[in-house]
């Protein structure tokens, strides 16, 4: 007797897609930038079974209050890697406010997607200085506008569409620094002669976009009619790093002290924050009273920051 034969069942898995916007939370963008990240698209090739080449990519670009071509430079990213494309993006955008329209990636050569793998590409674009600030926006989405897309034997890939929308950028006119107290110090006395004694620390948080900080004044208030003869010299450190020295603005003992950063600007990232310290160096008191170059006995001064 011959033993029958057995068989296993096999399944062969053909080239498949999933196409999706990644989720990402609403943003403010500024007008006149340029390279914004508009959006990101992903390319799931977990369940394919082989790998893919993506050739074309079409988006929509929905745009409220704004026409479309204000914004320009469409350009698709992997990673840090600029995808060469065979058309131009922008041929599509329209003058006409409020129209969406869908938005063209002819990608020469193709892109690679290895199966069992997800592609994210990022968009970005530039944003004209024309576009109204606080009112207009605009979003990428992405409802099977269509897609190109072969396996690697060059047959069409199935394409699952997930119909998603990009992160909503509304237009601001400019980046935004908010600037906090971040000691807990109390008033209190000072010695004299000493040299880099911190007396106050404050965080700055930028908005909208990268701010670089150019000059910071920081008013000083008298106490029992001290002021600025109170202390020898003002310098501004981020930990231990000394940033820069103040100069005193006028003789003046009330007048404000100034930061100078014009040659090399503080840059405070979006989102980001930074913390700095106030540190001051104070001279010898002079008991007798006679001496206007020191420090006298009693008399003090409250820094505050009035604007950068």
């Amino acid at each position: 007797l011959l033993n029958s034969p057995s068989t296993t069942g096999m399944t062969i898995k053909t080239g498949s897609v999933s196409v999706s916007m990644k989720n990402q939370a609403d943003k403010t963008v500024v007008k006149g930038s340029t390279g914004v990240d508009v959006g990101v698209v992903q390319l799931d090739a977990t369940g394919s079974g082989s790998d893919l080449t993506v050739s074309q990519l079409k988006l929509k670009l929905v745009v409220t209050g704004m026409s479309s071509d204000e914004l320009s430079s469409f350009k698709l990213y992997d990673g840090t890697t600029e995808l060469a494309l065979s058309n131009d993006p922008d041929t599509s955008l329209s003058s006409s406010a409020g129209t969406d329209v869908t938005t063209t990636f002819s990608i020469s050569p193709g892109l690679t997607v290895a199966k069992g793998t997800v592609k994210e590409l990022t968009v970005k674009a530039n944003i004209a200085p024309s576009v109204t600030a606080k009112t207009d926006s605009f979003n990428l989405s992405y409802r099977g506008d269509g897609i190109t897309v072969k396996d690697s034997d060059g047959e069409d890939a199935a394409v699952t569409t997930y119909a998603t929308d990009g992160p909503t950028c509304t237009i601001a006119a400019a980046g935004a620094l908010t600037i906090n107290k971040s000691d807990d110090f109390e008033s209190g006395y000072l010695n004299g002669d000493v040299l880099a004694k911190t007396i106050g620390k404050f965080k700055m948080k930028a908005a909208n976009d990268t701010v670089k900080v150019e000059s910071l004044y920081v008013d000083i208030a008298a106490y029992e009619g001290g002021g600025t003869d109170e202390f020898a010299a003002m310098y501004l450190y981020e930990g231990t790093t000394q940033i820069a020295q103040a100069t005193v603005t006028s003789t003046n003992q009330t007048a404000p002290v100034f930061f100078d950063f014009s040659n090399s600007p503080i840059e405070v990232n979006v989102g980001a924050e930074r913390e700095f310290e106030l540190v001051v160096d104070t001279p010898v008191i002079d008991e007798s009273g006679d001496t206007p170059t020191l420090a006298n006995p009693m008399d003090g001064f409250t820094p505050s920051i009035s604007s950068a």
